[in-house]
């Protein structure tokens, strides 16, 4: 260990790397790496004016009514016919992003972009290993990771890479990750400035630390850097976590998520060997009645969405959720919120927060496109993963930090493209921990080539890549949790209703019923309701729930869509809906007793809590 610190500490004294830089000094340095940028993006769009008018109206989207927009663009597909065409466009969104080389920094409003990141648009689990140490072999279980990787493996690749790394100007911030006696200390260091930044807006500069002060992970992040051995690790991209050393190697990668996602592996890994919590989901506070809720929900989804959509709460995190078991305290693991820039459009509160950062708040886009005025194209998003990280204090009325009581709601959304499940089901405590576990959701057709149908996803704990330890731990932390206090949960589909897929009647139910309905269950009145109106809930044949009938705050024109198996009937598809709940429920089953079968005896009773 000593050694390994050593040699990291000799890339300061060999070539000096820029320590614990401040907020404002790391915007110097965006400035200087993003100045020759500039002129390239104009250039292009100079020899491509099309393009350039084409992108100006897209970006008017977010500005304009949905009226005076489709007049615009229906005007501008009048002249130029061929650009209603998806292939076409999609033939535009690349060709500007390629006008800059992988990696480069352009200046936009409120911030800073990068049009490509370097070899990856997202996270790469396949190059995804922890090392093997006595630390983690009994408590790992390897399945996602597809194995591990040795120490002398590790070793030698560090020692490559450090080399690689005296020849770059480097980085250094040092942040938390958690709170309270649960901080965890980690030291990012990398040879890019948007990195940094990226950096100091997702970790916490304050401790607020109460335990004893330890050693500091170390996050080493060379995009440029590709592992030697390509034939094994795909374009030479990899990140290994070494639990012993404190030390994440990332390299080949310029996707900021993975440093992002390896510190929230790292506590999902930490806190329920010691006791506690970490989880893949938002929380927002009550503050009329003190309570915390948490929302669950795989990608698309739509956590960032009812976390920040209803108005009656407050926002606590966006992605990052951790509990203290020993004081009762709920809390944000991260200092801020990592968007999904191709959900942005109907999230208001985002959209203005981004457009008025101003000082030394500065938001790092990634895989976007950037407008000829300097503006993200929130109204595109080319690679399906277009991101933007920003500080959580950015956002209105959200809450930046400190402790908050134990969850007593917990909403998990599911987006049921098959238009199976009900608008939402109030769940029971073994029922939260099945579908906790099965992590289910759809995969949309469109979203991938050869995606022609819904495709039932699975995710444990709903964020399965980012639990190392074997269910088991997570299990126990989770019924010490339940134990604690009485917790009600909702399952709630933010996907589609009214038939099967590829039916006129299968539509996307509109945000507003979804924030309509969740904002029944935060504020109250929704289990107000239920206690004082049963006759308005029904027992669902088949998930073993309860659903209602009538809530009281919803649209009127949303009733008729509470039993997904009415409306089916009401439609004419009288017969079909049993067919394909079976299917569906079946698989819920099979998913359920394969990844539920090693657990201990006291937790196999939640087999039966999913559906009949």
């Amino acid at each position: 260990m000593p050694d390994f610190l050593e040699k990291i500490a000799s890339l300061n004294k060999a070539i000096g790397i820029r320590r614990d830089i401040s907020q404002a000094d790391i915007i110097v340095h965006l400035e200087n790496a993003s100045q020759p940028n500039k002129k390239l993006l104009n250039d292009f769009y100079a020899d491509n004016p099309v393009f350039s008018r084409f992108i100006e109206i897209l970006t008017e989207k977010q500005y304009l009514s949905p009226d005076k927009y489709e007049e615009k663009l229906e005007s501008f597909y009048q002249k130029y016919p061929e650009y209603r065409k998806p292939a076409f466009q999609k033939q535009v969104f690349d060709s500007i992003r390629n006008s800059l080389p992988e990696g480069s920094l352009v200046k936009v409003k409120g911030g800073y972009a990068i049009m490509k990141t370097e070899r990856r648009h997202g996270r790469s689990p396949n190059g995804t290993f922890p090392i093997l140490s006595d630390l983690i072999k009994d408590v790992e279980d390897f399945a996602h990771t597809r194995g591990f990787i040795t120490e002398s493996e590790f070793l030698q690749v560090f020692d490559v890479m450090l080399n690689y790394l005296r020849s770059k100007m480097l980085y250094e911030v040092n942040r938390f990750v958690g709170q309270g006696e649960l901080a965890i200390p980690v030291k990012v260091i990398t040879d890019k400035p948007s990195q940094i930044a990226f950096a100091m807006n997702m970790f916490r500069a304050t401790p607020e630390h109460e335990g004893e002060t330890l050693e500091p992970w170390i996050i080493l992040s060379a995009p440029g850097f590709k592992h030697p051995r390509e034939e094994r690790f795909i374009d030479g991209v990899f990140k290994f976590t070494d639990y012993k050393r404190r030390v994440i190697l990332i390299g080949g990668s310029g996707y900021n998520g993975e440093i992002k996602k390896s510190m929230f592996s790292v506590a999902n890994h930490i806190y329920p060997l010691k006791g506690h919590l970490s989880l893949h989901c938002s929380s927002v506070y009550n503050d009329k009645y003190k309570e915390t809720t948490l929302i669950f929900g795989l990608s698309g989804t739509g956590k960032s969405t009812v976390s920040s959509g209803v108005e009656d709460v407050h926002v606590l995190s966006d992605d990052e959720t951790a509990m203290n078991l020993d004081t009762g305290k709920t809390f944000n693991l991260e200092n801020g919120n990592y968007y999904k820039t191709g959900g942005l459009l109907s999230e208001k509160k985002v959209l203005d927060t981004l457009e008025n950062l101003s000082g030394e708040q500065t938001a790092i886009y990634e895989n976007v496109v950037v407008s000829p005025s300097g503006h993200v194209v929130i109204a595109c998003d080319p690679t399906g993963n277009g991101r933007v990280s920003v500080p959580i204090s950015c956002l209105e009325g959200a809450i930046s930090g400190g402790m908050y009581p134990l969850p007593k709601k917990i909403i998990i959304l599911s987006r049921d493209v098959n238009a199976i499940l009900d608008p939402m089901n109030i769940l029971t405590k073994e029922q939260i921990v099945y579908y906790l576990k099965l992590g289910y959701t759809s995969k949309t057709p469109g979203t991938e080539a050869g995606v022609l149908k819904p495709i039932p996803t699975y995710s444990k704990w709903e964020g399965g890549p980012f639990y190392d330890l074997k269910d088991e731990f997570i299990m126990k932390m989770l019924f010490k949790f339940l134990d604690q206090q009485p917790v009600t949960g909702i399952l709630l589909n933010s996907g589609e209703g009214g038939g099967p897929f590829g039916s006129v009647y299968n539509k996307r139910f509109p945000v507003r019923y979804t924030l309509e309905i969740a904002r029944s269950f935060l504020v109250g009145s929704l289990m107000k309701h239920h206690y004082e109106h049963p006759e308005d809930f029904e027992d669902n044949r088949y998930l073993k729930t309860i659903r209602p009938r009538f809530i009281p705050d919803i649209p009127e024109e949303m009733t008729e869509y509470l039993c997904a198996e009415n409306i089916w009937k009401k439609n004419g598809f009288e017969t079909d809906y049993d067919r394909y709940a079976v299917e569906l429920f079946t698989e819920f089953k099979e998913q359920a007793a394969e990844s539920l079968a090693n657990l201990p005896e006291e937790a196999r009773g939640i087999l039966n809590a999913g559906p009949v």
